[in-house]
């Protein structure tokens, strides 16, 4: 049992590593009207952010993967459970903070962005487990 709390927690954190990009990406015209940063300024400022949750997500996931989980094989489920994770944590901030302002919605074409920050997280969170299971077997 608490390995599947530790499982779900570690999960939890993928998923937010994932969420942090999107809820960034498409919130891009409401934080210019919060702080009033011009587009430039957020891009570049998000891809720093980017990449930052991303190289925490990855060295406290391989930390959390080798303490908690002991590099077993039932890490590789984190690569399928963020998934629910991140769409909570998506619409639980789309419910909290609704779009009141039609121009604020993102475009059409933003799915695709999506469905590519999703592809990428995926084989991210599989290479770091398939990291984590390489460095159980080579320390057996």
């Amino acid at each position: 049992m608490r390995t599947f709390f530790k499982l779900n927690i570690l999960s939890l954190l993928y998923g937010c590593m994932t969420a942090v990009p999107c809820l960034l990406l498409y919130n891009t015209y409401r934080i210019n009207d919060l702080i009033g940063l011009n587009t430039g300024t957020q891009e570049i400022l998000f891809i720093i952010v980017t990449l930052i949750v991303y190289i925490l997500g990855a060295v406290s996931g391989i930390y959390l993967t080798a303490k908690w989980l002991k590099n077993r094989v039932i890490n590789m489920w984190a690569v399928l459970l963020w998934f629910p994770y991140c769409l909570v944590i998506l619409r639980t901030f789309g419910w909290i903070f609704p779009i009141t302002n039609e121009g604020f919605e993102p475009g059409p074409g933003g799915g695709f962005i999506l469905i590519g920050i999703f592809a990428f997280s995926s084989i991210f969170l599989l290479f770091i487990n398939i990291f984590c299971i390489g460095k159980r077997v080579v320390e057996e």
